[in-house]
């Protein structure tokens, strides 16, 4: 799998913590975590820098409705995934 320079740079900083004989299966895992955290730390830095909700308004500035912030849920989601892949990875 080719890592983007943030996943690479997860990956770097959490191969050292891993025990044992760093396996393929391993090593994959690795990789997915560290795809899961970049996209949690992308979502959440949007989110921070967003807000929980979004105001969608019309062309005129009228307030149509406001939603959850998308990325909410995807930095949840890839929360999860990364914490249980670490949890397997033994981090």
């Amino acid at each position: 799998m080719k890592l983007s320079k943030t996943e690479k740079t997860i990956f770097d900083e959490f191969r050292p913590r891993l025990r044992g004989a760093f396996t393929e299966s391993k090593k994959q895992r690795l990789e997915a975590y560290s795809v899961e955290r970049a996209r949690w730390l992308k979502n959440e830095a949007k989110v921070k820098k967003e807000g929980e909700t979004l105001i969608l308004r019309d062309d005129k500035g009228v307030v149509l409705r406001i939603v959850e912030n998308p990325s909410l849920k995807l930095a949840q989601q890839a929360q999860d995934r990364s914490l249980k892949l670490a949890k397997e990875l033994g981090l």
